[in-house]
C-alpha cells in the first residue's frame, strides 16, 4: 500500500488509511451519485512544501 495520508499535524495516521484508501473512499461515493469536496486552508501550509512549491514555483524560494 501506499503512504498514510497526514492528519494535518506534520505526521502521517494510520486511522485514516492511505492514499489509496482515501482514492477508493472517493470513488465509492462517486459510484453512488455523490461529490466530494476537499478544501485546504492556504494559510496553514508551509512554504516550504511540495503542496506549496507545486502552486507556485517562486513560493518557496
Amino acid at each position: 500500500m501506499g503512504k498514510n495520508i497526514s492528519s494535518g499535524c506534520g505526521k502521517d495516521s494510520k486511522d485514516l488509511g492511505t492514499e489509496e484508501d482515501f482514492k477508493e473512499a472517493i470513488r465509492a461515493v462517486h459510484e453512488k451519485g455523490g461529490r466530494v469536496i476537499l478544501y485546504v486552508e492556504p494559510l496553514i501550509i508551509d512554504t516550504d512544501s511540495d503542496i506549496a512549491r507545486a502552486w507556485d514555483q517562486g513560493l518557496g524560494s
